[in-house]
């Protein structure tokens, strides 16, 4: 699904409409990833440029 389909998609329960935006941080396993969590900082670093670039969007780390 594209990330632009979520934003546009809205849900609605009785009187309530709600809007979501998606943003996502990729990353791979590197040779030099010691734990889990090496990664998923490197993950991270990627989300947190999604949303500042202005969300509803995927950022790949790239060192």
């Amino acid at each position: 699904m594209k990330v632009s389909l979520i934003q546009q998609t809205i849900f609605k329960e009785e009187d309530i409409e709600v809007a979501y935006n998606i943003s996502i941080g990729v990353t791979e396993m590197d040779e030099q990833d010691k734990t889990i969590d090496d990664m998923v900082h490197r993950a991270d670093i990627a989300l947190y440029r999604a949303k500042e670039s202005g969300r509803n969007q995927v950022q790949l780390y790239c060192a």
